[in-house]
């Protein structure tokens, strides 16, 4: 019986976190277009704003679109959202198509609690299509590299 308690009491004191240690946690859902339906498997990555580097906490969406970043660290966090399917373009909360954490919005985690609603709506890739023709218009012309440029609205 001595020995059932001791491993009871081992196995609990490998679940509880050392005195001191505490952390916070960031929760959300991702959507589709419009923010109609959810969206499953998108990845969610953490970004420590204060250190300058990636968080270790990531997640991939439920069926329900939801996801929960765990063990931050109280601080400033940043969080993105990729499709690796790369239908949906990727997005750094809140708003900022982007796949570069600098454009996002700081996200305040305390040691303890839940930052609730760190919510994404993603969009479809632009598909671009037409016909690339000689200057008359009407002589296509094959094996053509076609690159689209997008700027950002600043910049126009």
């Amino acid at each position: 019986m001595k020995k059932a308690i001791f491993v009871f009491l081992w196995l609990c004191a490998l679940l509880v976190p050392p005195a001191g240690v505490q952390a916070g946690s960031i929760t959300g859902r991702v959507t589709g277009p419009w923010g109609v339906f959810p969206l499953v498997g998108i990845l969610v990555q953490s970004y420590d704003a204060t250190a300058g580097v990636w968080g270790s906490s990531w997640a991939l969406t439920a069926a329900n679109g939801t996801y929960v970043l765990e063990d931050l660290a109280a601080g400033t966090w940043r969080v993105r959202f990729t499709d690796t399917n790369d239908f949906y373009l990727s997005e750094v909360y809140d708003n900022v198509l982007s796949a570069f954490f600098e454009y996002g919005t700081n996200i305040e985690v305390p040691s303890v609690g839940t930052v609730s609603n760190i919510n994404a709506t993603l969009y479809g890739c632009p598909i671009v299509t037409g016909r690339v023709t000689r200057k008359d218009g009407t002589t296509p012309l094959a094996n053509v590299w076609v690159l689209l440029f997008w700027k950002k609205d600043s910049e126009y």
